[in-house]
């Protein structure tokens, strides 16, 4: 299939039919999304002051990814999104001039055209913004056909090729899997591998997946859509043939099989996400989250060990009856006193995957999002983003954690875990 495809290719090339296909390109007539646009080499930004005599700006971005302006000054753009291009400029050009409103807008936004074949509905060549992702030109294409692989699709840019797994993109939320438009030039879909599992039971995607090295239960179970509530996580197995097997590698052809629980009393803990084996744990009176992890096997290689976060059931809600409801259990960011966590019935433990960077928001000079490095302290997230504002309150800052979506207030001196925000409030008398 993936012969025949390129020999399809090779033809439209040689006698002409892409510049046919061109013409009739699927032009991008969808407005720009400010949050999710990035600024690239070559664009260019229109400045206009509404209701004021300052002639408008154009602006370009410099190979560098820079603004060099005689006024302005230097804004360094590279890598960031056109929503932090327009708030940075804003709060430069409203020093500058004594106008009250400004508009930015992108005068030519930067586009590319992807060739795409293979195993979707309407190959051909589309265009797209060079910030949309491989997902996005596919849905312009008509999407994967019936036969068509989902994670073995071919990313190219001469000889560079980049393989993208679309599942764990989306079940697994790894979007390095699903790259920018800029990456490449050409998207090869193949068609499906005949090396596949079939996930069934109690989970919330039942569908048969293509098998790759490496891949496990616990994978496998992530891309199809993580267990149910009311799955049975320690009664899960393999039917291999007429054979119904416990452990053991996955092959080709297997049968993944989840079952429902069949009691509604629970007096286990159950532990999901990112370690080793992820399922329902028997519950022993002064039990620690240590010890639990240890008898899962530990953390894998991409836990977010951090972030690992504890949700407790209530005794009894306002009713007076048990609850279904649970309430994140904070554990304290990394100190240099050891804490131990005692567990109770019923309580449910997720560990999150690294996600590589850390948000800083508020009176800083360069609020965003900055590179997560191991061991770092509050300070040093604060320097990379250009350090505090003269109107910052540097007694009350916080640090937001979004698996729990609690906040806590820290001092300097604490390590800051990958994926949180860091939460810099202004002077009291200012707000």
């Amino acid at each position: 299939m993936r012969h025949i495809a390129k020999i399809y290719l090779f033809l439209l090339l040689s006698v002409g039919l892409l510049v046919q296909a061109e013409e009739n390109i699927h032009p991008f007539d969808s407005p720009v999304n400010p949050e999710s646009y990035l600024i690239r080499p070559g664009d260019k930004l229109m400045i206009t002051f509404i209701n004021s005599q300052v002639k408008s700006l154009t602006l370009e971005i410099d190979p560098e990814g820079k603004i060099v302006h005689e006024t302005i000054g230097l804004i360094n753009l590279q890598n960031r999104t056109l929503a932090f291009a327009k708030t940075k400029l804003v709060e430069i050009l409203k020093k500058l001039y004594n106008v009250k409103s400004i508009e930015i807008s992108i005068t030519a936004p930067r586009q590319v055209s992807i060739a795409v074949y293979g195993a979707v509905l309407n190959p051909g060549v589309y265009r797209g913004m060079t910030s949309d992702r491989v997902s996005d030109i596919i849905k312009k294409a008509g999407g994967i056909s019936q036969n068509g692989s989902s994670r073995n699709i071919i990313f190219k840019s001469g000889q560079r090729e980049i393989v993208v797994d679309l599942d764990k993109a989306k079940y697994q939320g790894d979007i390095s899997l699903n790259p920018h438009l800029y990456a490449g030039e050409v998207i090869e879909v193949p068609g499906k591998s005949s090396q596949t599992v079939q996930v069934i039971g109690d989970v919330r995607l039942s569908r048969e997946i293509e098998l790759k090295e490496g891949d496990n239960i616990s994978t496998l179970i992530q891309l199809a859509g993580n267990y149910k509530n009311s799955a049975e996580y320690s009664d899960v197995h393999i039917l291999r043939g007429n054979k119904t097997i416990k452990n053991g590698t996955i092959q080709a052809g297997d049968i993944i099989v989840v079952k429902k629980k069949t009691s509604h009393k629970n007096i286990s803990i159950k532990l999901f996400g990112a370690v080793q084996n992820q399922g329902l744990y028997a519950y022993t009176k002064g039990v620690t989250l240590d010890d639990l992890l240890s008898q899962a096997g530990g953390y894998s290689e991409k836990a977010n060990k951090e972030m690992t976060t504890v949700f407790r059931q209530p005794l009894v809600d306002s009713h007076g009856e048990v609850s279904e409801i649970r309430f994140p259990i904070s554990i304290p960011l990394q100190t240099t006193e050891e804490s131990v966590l005692i567990l109770e019935i019923n309580d449910s433990i997720f560990v999150p995957w690294k996600v590589g960077f850390v948000k800083i928001s508020g009176a800083v000079l360069n609020p965003g999002y900055f590179p997560y490095q191991n061991n770092k302290d509050l300070l040093y997230y604060i320097k990379s983003a250009g350090g505090f504002l003269p109107t910052s309150n540097k007694d009350e800052i916080q640090i937001f954690n979004p698996i729990s979506e609690t906040t806590i207030s820290v001092t300097s001196g604490v390590l800051v875990p990958d994926g949180a925000e860091i939460i810099v409030q202004v002077k009291e008398e200012l707000k």
